[in-house]
């Protein structure tokens, strides 16, 4: 095709565009090269997080990862989504693990996005023009447009993505700016989120209390942010202790319908009611523990850390408190001013400290439910095997390394940072599992 076309893609809702050259045969297409093109900020500067990013294979170099692929064939342009996070629309049709499909000039392609809690569509336009006089004279002078930083009114910026300008009319202030990230750090995919650790990156300068609300920091996520952190930890203790016993008492529900049925015993009122009580502040403080030890070691590296309830955690576990089912994330261990590249050691450290906390607690359960004799108090005797249990349990879930619902969990990062270290550990974890699950029959 000649160069007086021009092959681009338009995203009005961020009066975005992405030029595609004549001469490139193929173009991989991302969170970072929509987001490069950002010229009109979105009101939720998260909304991108579920867009696929483009990863390479750090052995090979190949693309293994990315939203979507513009190709080139002659003069004829296609597209195709072989992996996407959420898939990719076209036409009403979705591209993701289909052939390459035909592109034309204005075909609106459409990418799934969250924004301030509701899943909307991210509308692209692909554009095949002739070009005008006025645009092949000065295509050499287009300039992108970067927000600039200034000493009144921070920006949010990614420095991953997009530079940060200070404003020349005062070089010397470093204003305090700030990008949310609801994610650990993958060398592979650096814009995986994370269930269990939450990581404010530094842009410039971090003020000395951070967590305040007048500190210039993008906290927006936080529920009360202006609450002191035992009250969000006792919070989520209570919220995670409503939601394990409504559960239990689904349970309880199943079994008596069963026993009525069957004409068997059904469940004493101690049983159905008060049994169920440690099994669920065990669950909330086991929680809390695994949080606070991703803090503690964050701590220990010098970031600023501490643990905070979520809207969006605060609301999910609510309905499921509701419910009755066990999936709940009030909140989490958020630190800030880590650098995910230069503090990936450490990053590694402060992942595994969360799992490696739950298989310690599991061990001291299970010493504590040998000691206590089971023919004088059998009920503690069980209670701690199965905190045991429960601790195995969750920390063996948090090594698992893949993403849950769009959220990567510890082991995501920790196998690909320490594998003996993950081995290890879950290997620990596994095995302790059994023997807690063992020792509950016996």
């Amino acid at each position: 095709m000649s160069n007086e076309f021009e092959v681009y893609l338009e995203i009005p809702k961020i009066a975005g565009k992405i030029e595609i050259p004549n001469d490139q045969k193929i173009m991989y297409i991302g969170k970072r090269e929509i987001k490069n093109s950002i010229v009109k900020n979105l009101s939720d500067p998260r909304a991108f997080d579920s867009i696929s990013s483009v990863r390479t294979d750090k052995n090979t170099g190949a693309v293994i990862k990315q939203q979507f692929i513009i190709s080139k064939v002659k003069d004829n342009y296609y597209i195709e989504d072989p992996n996407s996070s959420n898939g990719t629309y076209l036409g009403g049709s979705n591209l993701k693990q289909n052939p390459p499909v035909p592109l034309k000039n204005g075909d609106e392609i459409i990418v799934p996005i969250e924004e301030n809690g509701k899943l909307i569509q991210l509308k692209i336009y692909f554009h095949i023009e002739k070009k005008k006089f006025d645009q092949l004279a000065h295509t050499q002078q287009k300039k992108k447009n970067f927000p600039t930083i200034d000493s009144d009114e921070a920006q949010y910026s990614d420095p991953t993505i997009t530079p940060t300008i200070p404003s020349p009319v005062n070089q010397a202030v470093n204003a305090s700016s700030y990008q949310y990230k609801s994610f650990i750090y993958d060398p592979n995919d650096p814009m995986n989120t994370s269930n269990s650790f939450i990581m404010i990156q530094k842009i410039q300068t971090i003020p000395p209390n951070a967590f305040r609300s007048n500190s210039g920091l993008d906290l927006s996520m936080v529920y009360k942010l202006d609450k002191s952190e035992l009250w969000h930890i006792l919070v989520a203790v209570g919220l995670l202790f409503l939601m394990v016993y409504r559960y239990y008492i689904n349970i309880n529900i199943i079994f008596t319908i069963i026993a009525l049925v069957n004409k068997t015993p059904t469940p004493s009122l101690s049983q159905f009611f008060i049994e169920p009580l440690p099994t669920a502040l065990i669950f909330g403080i086991s929680f809390i523990v695994h949080e606070l030890s991703h803090l503690q070691t964050a701590k220990h590296f010098n970031f600023q850390s501490r643990f905070c309830l979520t809207k969006v955690g605060v609301k999910a576990t609510l309905k499921w408190a509701l419910i009755g089912f066990p999936f709940g994330l009030p909140g989490a261990a958020v630190s800030i001013g880590v650098d995910p590249v230069k503090d990936e050691d450490k990053m590694g450290w402060i992942k595994i400290a969360g799992p490696f906390s739950n298989f310690v607690l599991g061990i001291i359960f299970i010493i504590v439910a040998l000691i206590i004799p089971s023919d004088l108090a059998f009920d503690l005797h069980i209670i701690f095997a199965q905190a045991s249990s429960l601790n195995f349990v969750l920390g063996a879930f948090n090594m698992i390394p893949r993403e849950v619902k769009g959220f990567a969990l510890d082991g995501k990062f920790i196998i690909k940072w320490n594998k003996p270290w993950y081995f290890t550990l879950l290997a620990g974890l596994v095995m302790g599992l059994v023997i807690a699950i063992n020792f509950s029959q016996i």
